[in-house]
Protein backbone atom coordinates (compact mmCIF):
# COMPACT_ATOMS: atom_id res chain seq x y z
CA UNK A 1 0.00 0.00 0.00
CA UNK A 2 1.20 4.19 -0.52
CA UNK A 3 1.68 5.74 2.39
CA UNK A 4 -1.18 7.83 1.79
CA UNK A 5 -3.47 5.00 2.23
CA UNK A 6 -2.32 3.41 5.55
CA UNK A 7 -1.96 6.65 6.82
CA UNK A 8 -5.54 7.45 5.83
CA UNK A 9 -6.34 3.96 7.09
CA UNK A 10 -4.76 3.91 10.44
CA UNK A 11 -5.41 7.72 11.11
CA UNK A 12 -2.25 7.98 12.59
CA UNK A 13 1.68 8.33 11.68
CA UNK A 14 5.37 8.76 12.86
CA UNK A 15 8.36 11.19 12.07
CA UNK A 16 11.87 9.50 12.93
CA UNK A 17 14.58 11.62 12.74
CA UNK A 18 17.76 10.70 11.85
CA UNK A 19 20.74 10.90 14.72
CA UNK A 20 23.60 10.07 12.20
CA UNK A 21 24.18 10.98 8.72
CA UNK A 22 21.32 9.16 6.64
CA UNK A 23 20.85 11.09 3.30
CA UNK A 24 21.70 8.12 1.14
CA UNK A 25 18.59 6.06 2.98
CA UNK A 26 16.52 8.88 2.50
CA UNK A 27 17.87 9.92 -1.05
CA UNK A 28 16.35 6.40 -1.99
CA UNK A 29 13.44 6.22 -0.16
CA UNK A 30 12.26 9.32 -1.53
CA UNK A 31 13.08 7.66 -5.21
CA UNK A 32 11.28 4.20 -4.76
CA UNK A 33 7.81 3.34 -3.83
CA UNK A 34 7.19 1.13 -1.06
CA UNK A 35 4.10 -0.02 -2.79
CA UNK A 36 7.16 -1.89 -5.34
CA UNK A 37 9.99 -2.73 -2.97
CA UNK A 38 10.28 -3.44 0.52
CA UNK A 39 12.39 -0.16 1.84
CA UNK A 40 13.23 -1.70 5.14
CA UNK A 41 14.52 -4.93 3.24
CA UNK A 42 16.13 -2.88 0.36
CA UNK A 43 18.22 -0.83 2.29
CA UNK A 44 18.70 -3.40 5.44
CA UNK A 45 16.78 -1.05 8.46
CA UNK A 46 15.22 -2.17 11.79
CA UNK A 47 11.06 -1.44 11.71
CA UNK A 48 10.26 -1.19 15.31
CA UNK A 49 6.65 -1.08 16.72
CA UNK A 50 5.70 2.63 17.29
CA UNK A 51 4.42 2.32 21.22
CA UNK A 52 0.97 4.46 20.49
CA UNK A 53 -0.08 3.84 16.93
CA UNK A 54 -0.55 1.32 14.51
CA UNK A 55 2.72 1.90 12.82
CA UNK A 56 6.41 0.76 12.35
CA UNK A 57 9.54 3.44 13.21
CA UNK A 58 13.14 3.61 12.10
CA UNK A 59 15.45 1.69 14.61
CA UNK A 60 18.42 3.70 13.30
CA UNK A 61 16.43 6.90 14.18
CA UNK A 62 17.15 8.61 17.33
CA UNK A 63 13.77 10.94 17.93
CA UNK A 64 10.58 9.37 17.44
CA UNK A 65 7.08 11.69 16.96
CA UNK A 66 3.69 9.93 16.55
CA UNK A 67 1.25 11.86 15.57
CA UNK A 68 -3.18 11.15 15.37
CA UNK A 69 -4.27 13.03 12.14
CA UNK A 70 -6.49 15.76 13.03
CA UNK A 71 -6.25 16.90 9.44
CA UNK A 72 -5.74 15.93 5.49
CA UNK A 73 -5.80 18.90 2.78
CA UNK A 74 -5.08 17.16 -0.36
CA UNK A 75 -2.28 19.85 -2.55
CA UNK A 76 -3.59 20.31 -5.84
CA UNK A 77 -2.88 23.47 -8.59
CA UNK A 78 -5.98 25.13 -7.10
CA UNK A 79 -4.65 25.80 -3.50
CA UNK A 80 -0.90 26.69 -4.06
CA UNK A 81 0.16 29.52 -4.96
CA UNK A 82 1.88 29.63 -8.81
CA UNK A 83 5.24 29.49 -7.98
CA UNK A 84 5.47 26.86 -5.64
CA UNK A 85 2.79 25.25 -7.80
CA UNK A 86 5.59 25.39 -11.03
CA UNK A 87 8.79 24.99 -8.97
CA UNK A 88 7.34 21.59 -6.87
CA UNK A 89 4.60 20.46 -9.16
CA UNK A 90 6.16 20.24 -12.44
CA UNK A 91 4.84 16.23 -12.67
CA UNK A 92 1.24 17.04 -11.47
CA UNK A 93 2.27 14.48 -9.26
CA UNK A 94 0.67 16.20 -6.23
CA UNK A 95 0.54 14.89 -2.51
CA UNK A 96 -1.57 15.29 0.79
CA UNK A 97 -0.37 17.17 3.58
CA UNK A 98 -1.37 15.65 6.94
CA UNK A 99 -1.69 17.81 9.99
CA UNK A 100 -1.05 15.53 12.95
CA UNK A 101 -1.42 15.95 16.95
CA UNK A 102 1.89 14.53 19.11
CA UNK A 103 0.77 11.74 21.02
CA UNK A 104 4.06 10.22 21.95
CA UNK A 105 7.25 11.74 21.11
CA UNK A 106 10.79 9.49 22.54
CA UNK A 107 14.15 8.93 21.92
CA UNK A 108 14.99 5.11 20.72
CA UNK A 109 19.13 6.15 21.61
Amino acid sequence: KLSNEIIRENGSFALSVPVKDMRNEIAVCDHISGYFVNKFEELHLHPKRARKIDAYVLGECGLIVECKVLSAVDLTKENLTPDINAEMYSFKDYHTLFIGEVVDAYNLV
